[in-house]
């Protein structure tokens, strides 16, 4: 069992337990994850140069992304991408130019302590998302058209990206000390209905960063995890080519994504992680629905193991607190 959701539910949730923090709620939920860097918690630490803050109320993190605080339900908040600082790029000497961040400027020194304090739990960390990262440095619609417009451009950012999440990610598994269960990439290649975009161009700029960080993976016994939304069917076996051993969030109700169907065609070589819906069940259904969902599941994608139960995607906050009591069982 896994869980993640926003803060505003977790903060619900220890108000409803009386609970003091979030280590406290895991606890309680009986979660069987610890992630060094993501949901919650931020072993690795940053200790470089002060990000910039802008009178319009906007900021910047270390990759020198300019996000906005935006309201979406009262009282609930998401940091939105605006200005893109590499929208206006036309040659690879301008992406030379941008501030990349250095790998220096973390310091991983608390987590072989972090490790030890949870040996007893599946330990996950790491950075893969290269692609993603493209539209939020270039816009989506740009980055749309460089892929066959300016491909050398594309190229110049992933090979920024990827030099500081390998080397990241290299760090921290060498800081755990063989103690990191898996190593955490993602890049969101589906949409509700299909690939965002073709096979081969996932193949050109994509793929051979996940067989590198396959290979950082399992040179560390780790097990390699791969978060894609969407309806990612028709790439499945070229990633378990590439060494994905671990496919998050298994997104239901896209095409191809039937859970028990993706078992009986994947299961000798994957396990899945996730695969509880967050855009209907958690939010809309009843407790009797979640707990025979969670039935059918253990069932099917659990027989002969396999299975990493937890929400689909981050859980939001009109999802009822006793939805989230019906998955992991506590009162």
């Amino acid at each position: 069992m896994d869980y993640t959701a926003v803060k505003e539910l977790n903060a619900r949730l220890m108000e409803r337990f009386n609970l003091p923090d979030y280590e406290s709620l895991l606890l309680k939920l009986k979660v069987d994850f610890r992630h060094l860097d993501k949901w919650g918690n931020m072993a690795p630490k940053y200790i470089g140069p002060e990000p910039k803050k802008h009178p319009d109320g906007t900021y910047e993190d270390y990759w020198g992304l300019r996000y906005r605080k935006l309201e979406y339900q009262p009282g609930c908040f998401y940091n939105e991408h605006v200005q893109p600082p590499l929208a206006n790029a036309s040659t690879v000497q301008d992406i030379e130019k941008h501030p990349w961040p250095k790998p220096e400027w973390i310091d991983f020194s608390a987590i072989p302590d972090y490790c030890q304090k949870h040996k007893d739990y599946c330990i996950v960390g790491g950075l893969g998302a290269t692609f993603n990262m493209i539209c939020f440095f270039r816009g989506m619609e740009q980055t749309m058209l460089d892929i066959y417009d300016n491909p050398a451009l594309m190229e110049a950012i992933i090979e920024k990206i990827f030099e500081f999440k390998h080397e990241y990610n290299l760090r921290m598994l060498e800081a755990a000390g063989g103690r990191m269960d898996i190593l955490f990439v993602s890049d969101d290649m589906g949409s509700q209905n299909g690939l965002i975009v073709s096979k081969e161009t996932l193949k050109r700029f994509v793929f051979p960063c996940f067989k590198k960080f396959a290979l950082l993976a399992h040179k560390y016994n780790a097990l390699l995890m791969l978060h894609s939304d969407g309806a990612i069917h028709d790439i499945i076996p070229d990633l378990i080519d590439l060494g994905v051993d671990i496919i998050n969030p298994v997104q239901p109700g896209c095409p191809g994504m039937d859970a028990a169907q993706l078992k009986r065609e994947f299961g000798k070589n994957l396990c899945f992680h996730g695969l509880l819906d967050t855009q209907r069940l958690m939010p809309y259904g009843t407790p009797w629905e979640i707990q025979a969902e969670i039935k059918n599941l253990v069932e099917s994608v659990g027989a002969e193991g396999g299975l990493a139960l937890s929400p689909s995607n981050n859980l939001q906050i009109d999802v009822p607190v006793e939805n989230v009591l019906a998955v992991y069982g506590n009162e």
